[in-house]
């Protein structure tokens, strides 16, 4: 399991640009699902050739697979979307609504009792509206921007659990391409009105090779290690101070003292719920 936490931590660092890269693609005038199709194809493409994606290993579970992409596909849409229609405090609030709701669905619906988990998580999520303290608030947020990321958040759960029991069954790299290709493939209809520039492709690129196929590989990878949705879920609020940072580098985003107590309760809820589970 620690080797899963480690890939966590990994997933948190590769994370940090996936909004501010879907904010500069919106810059070129890259609308959400021309981003997520590029995100989609060149994942896919990374997944299936460089980490050689096995996939007939899908026979094992047809089903399963499927319901794993597109929850992934719908996930990804969603924040990608709500990422160009709102504030980025705003929205990464209502986005990470996400591991609360894994975490109750798994404890009250599924009935898998994680020692710790409601605390972690309740210790995680008020971090992250800590945190949201220090994100941009100047960009007006649209009210489809709000439906989006709860919508997100609501696919958030839906991917944990739908993909936490799917790394148990296929290979990381083979259950991320899937999710990788159902997305590029759906939404690749929009990549012939794209505002194409050597630029803009670049960047586009970028956005599939890590928030795409790296992004899921070592999510599913970690999945695969740890097998706890509601673990997995309570750790990915590793991101949201990781995202903070960024935006302090690159944009001069405030740091203010409420996020950095924020960015305390997330490390330590990761902490705690890897001492309660060990």
């Amino acid at each position: 399991m620690a080797l899963g936490r480690f890939f966590l931590v990994l997933v948190a660092l590769v994370s940090a640009p996936a909004p501010i890269l879907s904010r500069i693609l919106q810059g070129y005038e890259w609308d959400p699902f021309q981003a997520v199709a590029m995100r989609g194809l060149v994942g896919a493409l990374i997944l299936g050739f460089l980490f050689r994606a096995k996939i007939t290993e899908v026979k094992r579970d047809v089903v399963g697979t499927l319901v794993a992409s597109v929850a992934l596909m719908f996930g990804q849409t969603f924040y990608i979307y709500s990422t160009q229609h709102g504030s980025l405090g705003i929205i990464i609030s209502l986005l990470y609504l996400g591991p609360v709701w894994t975490v109750a669905l798994e404890r009250f619906f599924l009935k898998i009792p994680r020692k710790g988990s409601l605390t972690a998580c309740a210790l995680g999520f008020i971090g992250t509206l800590l945190v949201a303290f220090g994100f941009d608030w100047s960009k007006e947020t649209e009210w489809v921007g709000i439906v989006a990321s709860i919508l997100g958040s609501l696919a958030y759960a839906w991917f944990m659990i739908s993909g936490n029991r799917m790394a148990q069954v296929i290979s990381p790299e083979t259950v991320a391409f899937f999710g990788m290709a159902a997305t590029g493939i759906i939404w690749s209809w929009t990549l012939w009105f794209a505002p194409w520039s050597p630029v803009s492709l670049q960047w586009a690129s970028l956005f599939g090779v890590a928030n795409g196929a790296l992004y899921f590989f070592l999510l599913y990878s970690a999945m695969h290690k740890i097998n706890s949705a509601s673990e997995v879920a309570i750790w990915m609020y590793l991101e949201v101070p990781v995202i903070w940072l960024v935006g302090i580098l690159m944009y001069q985003e405030t740091a203010h003292p409420y996020s950095l107590l924020g960015a305390g309760l997330i490390v330590a809820a990761g902490v705690l719920s890897a001492l309660w589970n060990k």
